[in-house]
């Protein structure tokens, strides 16, 4: 079982959540669970996923030189943002794949976004080509585009409703045999949508995002990591998670930090080394 974290600021907060959910930390070789944490990529802080989204405010050398696939977005701060734009910062980075620019809210600007971006043709590379709601309307006039399809503007509903609407359009773009990418949500372990998608929902890849935390995580559902360990803890912190891990069959967990500030980063009781790169099912 993998369980996801994000939104932690602090040392302080970090220790709250790994005991709030009883997560585990491995500190003897004897014991062949293990705790995984990766960073995101926000502004120069270059994440270590395989694959990583980022929008072309944070696309930058550091997290080219750590990923093996580079998406490239828009950026919804900036006003001025545009497919050439995008283009641009994709061809000078070296990217694999671009997200046209998408309006958040307007799904009909957000279709002659993207017509406007292949009548073009300015991109050889791959695309994951933008849905606004309603996904049904979006979708149908933009399937003949591609194959993958990234579902957005879910972030600001209420979670039942976000959940909903996600079910709505993994089902539309699935059922016609397109790949389905996330972005813009964050499912925590106790909503409808991280039960969903870790119950086998056909969804090829979640962008963990909130604004400007932009980082692939594959499939949320199966993904194996290498070993990483989480040093300079005490004792007791080894012998209560070990048990709570042992009472909740827990084998791995991940948590995402959306800005790894300083004090997480530096703190005298969690520190952080040997940092592998985890391999995308």
């Amino acid at each position: 079982m993998i369980l996801n974290f994000a939104g932690l600021e602090t040392a302080r907060e970090i220790k709250r959540v790994i005991f709030g959910y009883c997560l585990f930390f491995h500190r003897e070789e004897s014991v062949t669970s293990f705790m995984v944490i990766v960073f995101n990529a926000t502004g120069g802080y270059a994440a270590r996923w395989s694959h990583v989204l980022a929008s072309t405010r944070y696309a930058t050398p550091a997290v080219r030189g750590t990923c093996d696939y580079l998406v490239v977005d828009s950026d919804i701060r900036d006003p001025a943002t545009s497919n050439a734009k995008v283009v641009e910062k994709a061809k000078t980075i070296g990217a694999n794949c671009v997200v046209p620019k998408d309006i958040f809210g307007d799904w009909r600007a957000t279709v002659e976004s993207v017509r406007a971006f292949f009548k073009a043709g300015e991109w050889g590379g791959d695309v994951i080509i933008p849905l606004q709601r309603p996904y049904a309307k979006c979708f149908q006039d933009l399937e003949e585009y591609g194959h993958w399809f990234g579902l957005g503007g879910l972030l600001p509903l209420h979670k039942e409703e976000q959940f909903e609407e996600l079910k709505k359009g993994v089902e539309i773009v699935s059922r016609m045999g397109k790949d389905v990418h996330l972005f813009g949500i964050f499912p925590s372990p106790s909503t409808p949508v991280f039960k969903y998608l870790r119950s086998g929902a056909p969804v090829h890849s979640l962008d963990t995002t909130v604004c400007e935390t932009m980082a692939v995580t594959g499939r949320v559902y199966d993904l194996s990591f290498d070993r990483y360990h989480l040093i300079n803890t005490t004792g007791a912190w080894s012998r209560q998670l070990r048990v709570k891990m042992a009472e909740l069959n827990l084998t791995s967990i991940h948590i995402a930090l959306n800005r790894p500030t300083q004090a997480a980063r530096t703190s005298k009781s969690i520190c952080f080394q040997h940092l592998k790169r985890p391999v995308l099912s």
